[in-house]
């Protein structure tokens, strides 16, 4: 019967050298790591340590830890990714954008210093990455999040012991990009679309989009509420109705969010009951009427 791809890997004997070994399948490709002379207490134990990080680090950094001091740039970038590939996820299990944000913020790190050792990687280096970053047109802000992103990565593997406390210490030591010291560009400020034309494009779209649009002018939703609203999470026991989303940005931090609809909100909605009934179907997208 074939192994599971998740499944703990076993305790096993090679004969030759006397040691114990697990194998450890990272990104398709198995992996051998040896714990000591078989069937002794240190082995054992070395074993359940093995076996219990794969369950809350994930086999590249379990591989990675057991490879030594000398793991690459690239060994603590991937082991974090296939971390964090796991880690920022949605409560129904999708992906979150952040994992693409970190990815791109690992990259310049990885092309300068991928196959360096990792707990060599100081302020100097860092420094390095963030004038590619900045060579590569990025404005300011959008380098000083990315090199934090940098940061955290190493702070991530410092607590997994996959480089020593002081490497992510002294990143710290490097300060952001200050506004008119540096070559960045600075970026242009996001303002709200104008009024007239977000007026002028509601008699082109369909009832659905339409409703979502006026719902964001008149409440400052985020458009992934408006698109997962439901009727059924619309407490409309009073005069103003309240919206509780079950999915919004800062749920994984444990707060609620509450979104009051005033009269002209209640308006928009008021389309969508069938007979007073609410309905289960989604405030989105859909082909034209």
């Amino acid at each position: 019967m074939p192994r599971q791809k998740n499944a703990v890997p076993a305790y096993q004997h090679h004969k030759p050298s006397g040691q114990v070994y697990v194998r450890v399948t990272v990104n398709g490709s198995r992996r051998v790591i040896y714990l000591g002379k078989y069937d002794t207490p240190e082995s054992r134990a070395e074993y359940r340590r093995i076996t219990a990080e794969l369950e809350t680090s994930g086999p590249v950094a379990v591989v990675a830890s057991a490879a030594g001091a000398d793991r690459t740039v690239n060994e603590v970038l991937l082991a974090f990714l296939h971390w964090a590939a796991t880690n920022y996820r949605t409560p129904d299990g999708k992906p979150t954008s952040e994992v693409d944000h970190f990815k791109l913020s690992a990259r310049p790190a990885r092309e300068l210093y991928g196959h360096t050792p990792a707990k060599e990687f100081g302020p100097k280096a860092l420094a390095a990455v963030r004038n590619r970053m900045v060579a590569s047109g990025w404005c300011r802000s959008l380098v000083n999040r990315r090199v934090d992103r940098v940061k955290r990565i190493f702070k991530w593997a410092a607590s997994q012991e996959l480089v020593p406390a002081a490497t992510y210490q002294a990143l710290r030591t490097l300060e952001g990009l200050r506004r008119g010291r540096t070559e960045a560009p600075e970026s242009e400020p996001v303002r709200p679309a104008d009024p007239a034309h977000v007026q002028a494009t509601l008699t082109h779209l369909d009832r659905h989009v339409r409703a979502m649009v006026e719902l964001q002018r008149l409440t400052g939703m985020r458009p992934g509420e408006v698109c997962k609203l439901t009727m059924g999470e619309v407490d409309r026991s009073g005069e103003l109705w309240l919206y509780r989303p079950e999915r919004h940005k800062t749920a994984h931090h444990g707060r609620g969010r509450v979104i009051p609809l005033g009269p002209r909100a209640r308006g928009v909605l008021t389309a969508f009951l069938i007979g007073g009934v609410p309905t289960a179907r989604r405030v989105r997208r859909h082909q034209p009427d």
